[in-house]
């Protein structure tokens, strides 16, 4: 009984819209256990075919507002790729039979409905989220709005599609004048998939040794007169800013500052323009991820003059996820406390010390930051609030982000791991991107967070 009731309710959804004769009904081939909304999408539209234009219409107008408020919500992508090829055979059946516009308008607006579904739900790969969102006409900014999911995904290869999929987008929409907020949207996306790519795998950023050279055609004015940048620093703001950069020549003076870069996802193209330090200035660059030799080209267009730079990247916080299996690492609970740690400097004159003071790492969770914050007290008078930062438990790492404006940003990254001895302690590296500092660190643990609160160690001044 239940197979013939089946039988009965699958060719009844062949003509369940609109009128239609006893015999199409009997030669209406039978479909057993059909999971999408159209069953036989050919014998549907030969029905549509035999009616009349008035009939026509009012079964469109009916069903594609049915179906449309039916599935509207559904995550299922076999059931907006049946939606896709219904629609738009069924637009272009309108078209042939020059039905009023009204009725082909009713097949676009399910069409592209259809669409957004597939580009929501459908494969995740850069083809199928070009190709929907260039087919969308009404829907693509709840299309882009959709991959502000991209903040929580934990799977690198699929922020890399997305960040690819964001930099087509920026192409058409440009090619099909979208409105301004639309390519501000776009933007605002590619900012907040490169910071979670960053955080992901942090590789691109770092400390970088370059060379500049002006352009080969240069003209004469371009020749370089005055000093030119030696080191550039890539980092995650972990703010607005997103992604920055910072080119800074070899006596600690800032040339130029980027925020908001985007990363592709196998890093071979970093691009971004800022106005900083007086300099109008653009710069891409395409990065070889484990090697770290980068090349790029830099604009000052203020001057109109281009350089070429080449490197080498010599420190970064990305090694902490490729330097070999590391067990045992802290749990972020037992991260969290009162350290002591040291800091070899180099003076302006070339004399070197090592920087001793006090840090106090707390959770920043419940005040919805990453997941921690920290002050490190170097005096009772010097100090740096890190406002934003995150623990990588089981590759045992941190970093840390003080910033005081736009470009004065300072990056601490730690990770727990052993001497030449096997004695484990935290160890890495700091970065001024203000001032091209960089100094190694270390620090041990001295106490808990309670010693801090019972005013027994390190507590700020």
């Amino acid at each position: 009984m239940k197979s013939k009731r089946n039988l009965i309710l699958a060719a009844l959804t062949l003509i369940s819209f609109g009128s239609t004769s006893a015999q199409s009904l009997v030669e209406a081939p039978l479909i057993v256990d059909c999971r999408v909304p159209i069953c036989d999408v050919d014998a549907r539209l030969q029905q549509l075919r035999a009616m009349t234009s008035q009939e026509r219409a009012n079964a469109i107008l009916e069903e594609f507002r049915s179906l449309a408020d039916r599935y509207s919500r559904s995550p299922d992508a076999a059931t907006w790729e049946n939606l896709v090829e219904y629609s738009s055979r069924t637009r272009d059946l309108t078209i042939e039979l020059k039905d009023d516009d009204y009725v082909t308008r009713e097949t676009v607006n399910l069409l592209d409905l259809s669409l957004l579904g597939m580009h929501k739900f459908g494969p995740l790969t850069l083809e199928n989220l070009v190709s929907t969102y260039r087919q969308i006409k009404t829907r693509r900014y709840e299309a882009l709005s959709f991959w502000g999911t991209v903040e929580s995904n934990e799977k690198y290869q699929e922020v890399s599609v997305i960040i690819a999929f964001l930099m087509e987008a920026r192409k058409i929409s440009a090619t099909e004048n979208d409105p301004d907020w639309m390519q501000r949207k776009i933007e605002e996306l590619l900012a907040t998939a490169s910071r979670r790519l960053s955080s992901l795998d942090p590789i691109g950023e770092g400390y970088y040794r370059i060379v500049f050279t002006p352009a080969a055609d240069a003209p004469l004015h371009c020749k370089p007169t005055g000093e030119l940048p030696t080191k550039l620093f890539i980092g995650n703001a972990m703010t607005s800013n997103g992604i920055v950069a910072s080119f800074t020549k070899e006596s600690g003076t800032p040339y130029a500052f980027f925020k908001n870069l985007v990363f592709s996802g196998d890093l071979d193209a970093v691009r971004s323009s800022s106005i900083s330090f007086a300099t109008s200035s653009v710069f891409s660059m395409r990065l070889k991820k484990e090697s770290g030799e980068v090349e790029g080209l830099f604009r000052n267009s203020r001057l109109s003059c281009t350089y070429k730079f080449v490197g080498r990247r010599l420190r970064s916080p990305g090694a902490f996820l490729r330097d070999g299996a590391v067990a045992g690492q802290p749990s972020f609970a037992d991260l969290l406390g009162v350290y002591e740690f040291a800091m070899p400097v180099v003076d302006k004159y070339g004399v070197s010390t090592v920087m001793k003071g006090t840090l106090v790492l707390r959770d920043y969770r419940q005040v919805g930051g990453l997941t921690l914050s920290a002050t490190a007290f170097f005096s009772e008078t010097h100090l740096l609030d890190f406002e934003y930062g995150y623990y990588v438990e089981p590759r045992g790492f941190f970093i840390l982000n003080f910033s005081m404006g736009d470009n004065a940003l300072v990056r601490w990254h730690l990770a727990y791991r052993p001497d030449a001895q096997g004695n484990y302690a935290w160890r890495g590296f700091t970065m001024s991107f203000l001032n091209g500092v960089v100094n190694d660190v270390s620090m041990r643990k001295i106490g808990n967070l309670s010693d801090v609160d019972d005013g027994l160690i390190g507590d700020r001044p």
